[in-house]
């Protein structure tokens, strides 16, 4: 029992000598100097007092240097946590409309698109990068038309050149919907 006495009195004067030591430099160290975010120094900043430039509020009144780069979207590399088994259905067991489609429809590209909704059993695609301009919808309507594709083009209207106050020009009309060849195949 005596020697446990000992080892008591010996951390207690350790721990008072260590008290003695942290009051002698000026109290305890900053909570910031150690763990997440600290030990790498910083700068300390008054209330409303903005960080300076590259640097970063890590506690109340302390800016500091990140510790990581910023993430970059090319480095994504996200990991699916969805455990199921996979259905994959290469073809639709009944005819499809794609309703809302961006694609670029042209000569060199056509051929290729009619084959892949043929293989997906996709029977009428609804492109609507149409456009509001005229003569480009025309351009592309014409296109579709000799082509007969399955594509139905949906077009922006405008109001410019209708002939109302403030509008200008003369009244035409612009085109809406647009599809020579939706009902051909």
């Amino acid at each position: 029992m005596r020697g446990r006495a000992k080892a008591a009195v010996l951390v207690l004067a350790g721990v008072a000598g260590a008290g003695a030591i942290l009051v002698a430099q000026g109290g305890a160290p900053q909570a910031a100097q150690g763990g997440r975010g600290g030990g790498r120094g910083g700068v300390q900043v008054q209330p409303g007092e903005p960080c300076p430039p590259g640097t970063t509020e890590v506690r109340p009144g302390r800016c500091s240097a990140p510790e990581f780069p910023p993430p970059s979207i090319v480095d994504y590399r996200p990991r699916t946590t969805l455990v199921v088994p996979a259905h994959p259905v290469p073809k639709a067991k009944f005819p499809v409309i794609d309703s809302h489609n961006h694609t670029t429809v042209n000569a060199s590209n056509i051929d290729q698109l009619i084959s892949e909704m043929d293989q997906l059993n996709l029977r009428v695609l609804v492109n609507l990068s149409g456009g509001s301009n005229p003569d480009s919808v025309k351009q592309k309507v014409d296109f579709i038309g000799r082509a007969r594709t399955p594509i139905a083009f949906a077009c922006s209207p405008t109001s410019r050149g209708t002939g109302r106050a403030g509008r200008g020009g003369p009244r035409r009309p612009s085109p809406t919907w647009s599809s020579p060849s939706a009902t051909a195949r």
